[in-house]
């Protein structure tokens, strides 16, 4: 279950919150910070093995699926502003 906080939230929080949780998986959300515990190893395994019999069963249906559309956020560069604003 994530924890919600009850404050605006910077990118700065975010990092040292990461850092101080290497643990869990912490998101910034509109402002709004988020951690949850970070998934298993076996919970991994299930989502790679979903993920990629729903790409191949895309790629015969209508060949249209691009993996590059997916990406995860790393950095501070890769986030996307909030169409809330």
């Amino acid at each position: 279950m994530a924890i919600k906080s009850e404050r605006y939230y910077t990118y700065e929080d975010w990092v040292e919150t990461k850092h101080n949780n290497p643990d869990k998986r912490v998101e910034l959300i509109d402002g709004v910070l988020y951690i949850h515990e970070a998934p298993s190893p076996g919970h991994q395994s299930i989502v790679r093995k979903m993920y990629a019999q729903i790409s191949n069963h895309l790629m015969k249906v209508n060949n249209e699926f691009n993996d590059d559309d997916y990406k995860q956020v790393s950095s501070l560069d890769d986030l996307v502003k909030s169409d809330k604003t």
